[in-house]
């Protein structure tokens, strides 16, 4: 995406990430779901019905935390 979320999302404790505050757990979960979302339209937009069903779970799962 070309919004400059991530960026904004910095730990304020370490600037390589300390994983375990607000800030580090809210860039993982937009990373997670950026990354199921970007599996579920690359398989939309390979043009065959391959795959759908998975990328859909896939989806599902991760939107559900």
């Amino acid at each position: 995406m070309a919004d400059d979320i991530m960026t904004r999302l910095q730990c304020i404790y370490d600037k390589d990430g300390c994983g375990q505050c607000t800030f580090c757990l809210a860039k993982a979960e937009i990373e997670r779901l950026r990354a199921a979302g970007d599996a579920l339209l690359t398989v939309m937009q390979a043009g065959s019905d391959a795959g759908w069903d998975a990328a859909i779970d896939a989806w599902q799962e991760a939107d559900r935390g």
